[in-house]
This record gives C-alpha cells, structure tokens and sequence, in this order.
C-alpha cells in the first residue's frame, strides 16, 4: 500500500497528542475532621463527609460527639462524687461554593442537626448513695453558616465557619435524694452565634 508509511506517521502524531493531554481529575468527595476534637467549646462537627451532588454544590453529612465519666476524690470512699455525661449530634445540609482563583474558597449554606444528651451525677457517703440528679434532653437546630477554605493542595485543603444557631430544645430532670423525688421539664429556644474558633481538615477523593 503506497500510504502505509503516511498512515503510521499520522496515527503515532495522534496517539503523541493524546498522550500530552492531560485528563482533568474530578473529586466529588470529602472527608474531614474538627481540629477540637478534645477541647471546647464544642464545634458543630468533629467529622464530617461532603459529596457534590451538583456543579459547586455540596451534601453535608456531619456528626458531633462526646463521652465523659469523672470521679472525685479518687484516694479512698469517705466521700466522693460522680459525674458521667454523653452527647451525640448528626447532622445534614447543603452548601454552596464559589471559588477566588485556585487557593481560596468561599461558601455558605445550612445544617440541621439533632442531638441527645444524658447527664448523671451521683454523691456517695461511703459507699452509700445520698443523691442523684438526671437530666435527659434532645434538641433540633437549624444552622445557617459561612465558612472560608484554604486549598493546601488538590487533595488537601482547610477551612473554617461561622455559624448561627437557631434551635429548640427540651429536657427531663430528675432530682432524687433524702425524701425528694422530684422530676421537671424544661423548654428553651435559642439563638447562638458560633464564631469561627477552629479549623476543619479535609480530604478530597
């Protein structure tokens, strides 16, 4: 065939082409974490998992959690109390980004978030029990927000949030004591704007 030397020339300029282009990679997840993870005030996440459902347009997943259990006077029994807490946040949202170049990144949007929390504290005398108080309580918040993220790498970036918290909670305390057994509710609606304290780690993939 008299074109088989011009036929290979073209096909290898062609695969040459096609090899210097460079396939964008697309993430459309993130995987992230609250650098308070041990300190308070208590962020509105510790983890948190984002998939873009849309062009710039993020789903949040989220999840705040935290146990305590603290005894005072360790040494001996003459005289000592109890204190164990737990409390446990998920949340869902959306968020919107725009981006100023390719460092920084702005977005906003919102979260809503259900919680439970326990609370025990016990006084002994000895090893007698002499009074014990329970609070059990659950709220629902809305969360607006505002956050700015930091693009370290492709693959890496940090970021923070403001967010205003608007909220209503309720919950069960029980006193129990030396001829007392006494239970009430209590109904708060709250308003709390939580500034951008800490930092958040992300990974994209």
């Amino acid at each position: 065939m008299k074109h088989t030397p011009q036929l290979v020339l073209a096909l290898s300029l062609l695969a040459i082409a096609a090899s210097g282009q460079e396939v964008p990679v697309v993430r459309k997840n993130d995987a992230g974490f609250s650098t308070q993870f041990f300190n308070n005030p208590q962020p509105p996440f510790l983890l948190m998992y984002k998939r873009m459902v849309a062009p710039a347009v993020a789903l949040r997943v989220g999840m705040a959690i935290s146990i305590s259990n603290r005894r005072t006077n360790a040494q001996d029994n003459t005289s000592y109390n109890t204190f164990v807490n737990s409390f446990i946040a998920p949340s869902l949202g959306l968020e919107w980004q725009r981006s100023f170049g390719k460092i920084f990144t702005f977005y906003f949007g919102a979260d809503f978030r259900y919680s439970v929390n326990s609370y025990e504290s016990k006084a002994y005398l000895g090893n007698t029990l002499t009074s014990q108080y329970l609070q059990d309580g659950k709220s629902f918040t809305l969360s607006p927000l505002l956050g700015l993220r930091y693009n370290i790498i492709d693959q890496l970036y940090v970021a923070t949030e403001v967010n205003l918290n608007l909220g209503y909670s309720e919950s069960t305390n029980t006193n129990i004591g030396p001829g007392v057994n006494a239970v009430s509710k209590t109904y708060e609606y709250q308003a709390v704007l939580s500034p951008a304290v800490g930092l958040f780690f992300f990974y994209r993939f």
